[in-house]
């Protein structure tokens, strides 16, 4: 996923008691800003768009409040501005009598952030093994060894599938999680034994299936009452299958590289982060190139999020990297006076480049880890 200009906020006027133009934002490429409105008693803003700077349009405007439509306001409230193909939009006070007039704007290009249930996880996205055979068209045997075991829960094929955090076969967790995967509303099925039952092809207590492994001097298969195992700690594979229907939502990769074959290798799990939960560092200002780019951002491999705001009363422009043929016209950000872009994960960890075309001038940010 490319960077984006997730969030603009922009003031349009600040406390103005009379006739005004106010500041003009920038709208390149938002589909529309929502403009609120405070502080009018006798007053009108007449809503403006141009595309050269210079010849200012009159454009319509939906009133939040009421679903009104129209090209002025003459009260306090929020309203919708269609901004496609614009480049700059204005609030302009074209008439004043009374009243002390706050505007401000904001655009969004896209919405920020994802959770989990966001994600749609296909079955072999759960569980990602992989085995390296490293002599083609052979069998390479596996070994799992970890402590010795009471003996083998494998099940038999006909037994029913277990969708929560109940005793059970491996056979029963392994077709309890194809269940969950495949099943409109799976997550939240519940199925129930009766107490002492015994599902029909199911191994009776104390019984061992035909061709079941018995114990054995390397081999911990574990026992179908063995608590669930959710953490990096010691336990048995019916443990494992155990906790695997509990964390059913996780993501995990397990691979497994046997470059010896019939030797034991380390498997290592890894957790994904929340990229929901963003640390910002301290507020920090930074000059602006004036004849030539400046660096106001230093590359960051931990970088996770990142808001710059233009706190001069000039334009800046700013690119990604190291400022290379970045100039007032050749940009990848426009930032007007007193807006902000701000960048959500995944984004680049390289620096950060503007230029303002006039005497230096500063941002200020503030980067996420």
């Amino acid at each position: 996923m490319s960077d984006k200009v997730l969030v603009y906020n922009h003031t349009f006027q600040a406390a103005v008691v009379a006739t005004a133009s106010g500041t003009a934002m920038s709208v390149g490429g938002l589909p529309a800003v929502a403009v609120q409105i405070t502080g009018i008693t006798s007053a009108t803003i007449t809503f403006e768009g141009t595309l050269d700077g210079t010849n200012w349009v009159a454009v319509q405007a939906s009133n939040l409040g009421d679903g009104t439509v129209g090209t002025t306001a003459s009260a306090n409230g929020l309203y919708l501005i269609p901004t496609t193909g614009l480049d700059e939009l204005r609030c302009r006070i074209s008439t004043y009598v009374s009243g002390t007039i706050t505007t401000i704007g904001k655009g969004v290009l896209s919405t920020t952030g994802m959770s989990l249930a966001d994600v749609d996880i296909e079955v072999g996205e759960i569980l990602t093994v992989k085995i390296d055979q490293t002599t083609p068209g052979t069998t390479d045997s596996v070994s799992v060894a970890t402590s010795q075991g009471a003996g083998a829960a494998i099940g038999a094929t006909s037994g029913a599938a277990v969708i929560t955090d109940a005793t059970g076969t491996i056979q029963q967790y392994l077709r309890g999680l194809v269940k969950l995967a495949i099943t409109a509303g799976g997550f939240l099925v519940r199925a129930t034994v009766a107490s002492g039952g015994v599902a029909s092809g199911a191994v009776a207590s104390g019984a061992v299936a035909a061709g079941a492994i018995v114990d054995g001097a390397d081999v911990t298969q574990g026992t179908t009452t063995d608590a669930a195992v959710v953490t990096d700690a010691t336990g048995t594979v019916q443990q494992y299958l155990r906790g695997l229907v509990k964390l059913v939502a996780a993501i995990i990769t397990v691979k497994i590289d046997q470059t010896t074959p019939g030797s034991t290798n380390a498997v290592y799990v890894t957790s994904i982060p929340d990229p929901a939960i963003l640390t910002f560092g301290a507020l920090t200002a930074a000059a602006m190139g004036n004849a030539s780019p400046a660096s106001i951002v230093a590359a960051n491999a931990s970088r996770r999020g990142l808001v710059i705001t233009n706190i001069s009363d000039t334009i800046g422009y700013v690119s990604i990297g190291d400022g290379t043929g970045l100039t007032v016209t050749n940009y990848l950000f426009r930032i007007g006076t007193g807006e902000t872009i701000e960048l959500s994960p995944p984004i680049s960890q390289q620096a950060i480049a503007a230029i303002c075309g006039s005497a230096t001038k500063n941002v200020a940010y503030q980067e996420a880890t």
